[in-house]
């Protein structure tokens, strides 16, 4: 289909745009809102929505052979336009790939504007950003995870050796309370010059 073809409504479009008829529907009846007699394929398919656009050249076929619309050249040497009404194809069949193959997209191409580019590259910044950002933040977490798990495990530490050191102190005292009793016990038994020297050697037990 020649992307610079111009077509216009038959009695039978301008019956089915004015709903006097129900035979068309979905994006057929859309496509058929499109004809205005003045726009080429080409502009038509500027016009149409991103949605409609794969498969307008599709529909644009099937509203042909349904005597919806025809080729403005051909209504000028004809004279009136067609209104026989052949069986339509149903909207259900796929058309994408046939209104693809028939339309020259090339012609209509349009370049990024400078705009568009900037505000892709500013999406594409923001996401970066926010990557990173997140990355940071997990970083952040690990690290504060680590520090403190190190800080409990010092903590542990300290207080395991605290205790210990409290432990052999008591120990300790409990043996020295120990001998100083078994002096004593020795003292009220012995004579004199013993207990001198039993004297002399609790001190020496003070030290232990």
């Amino acid at each position: 289909m020649d992307s610079k073809t111009i077509f216009v409504r038959t009695d039978d479009g301008e019956a089915e745009i004015g709903r006097r008829t129900n035979r068309l529907s979905g994006d057929i009846k859309r496509t058929l809102l499109l004809v205005d007699g003045k726009s080429t394929v080409g502009e038509l398919l500027k016009h149409a929505a991103p949605s409609l656009r794969p498969s307008i050249g599709a529909m644009l076929k099937q509203l042909l052979e349904g005597s919806f619309i025809q080729d403005k050249a051909d209504a000028k040497v004809g004279g009136t336009p067609r209104t026989s009404t052949p069986k339509m194809a149903m909207p259900g069949r796929k058309m994408e790939d046939e209104g693809m193959m028939e339309l020259d997209f090339t012609s209509i191409m349009r370049v990024p504007t400078p705009e568009i580019l900037a505000a892709e590259a500013a999406k594409a910044k923001a996401r970066e950003d926010a990557e990173a950002q997140q990355k940071q933040q997990a970083e952040t977490a690990r690290l504060k995870a680590e520090q403190e798990a190190e800080q409990a495990r010092a903590k542990a530490e300290q207080d395991a050796a605290k205790a210990a050191a409290v432990l052999a102190e008591t120990q300790a005292k409990a043996k020295r309370e120990m001998i100083h009793d078994h002096i004593e016990h020795c003292l009220d038994e012995e004579d004199e010059g013993v207990a001198a020297s039993i004297r002399d050697l609790k001190q020496i037990t003070k030290y232990l």
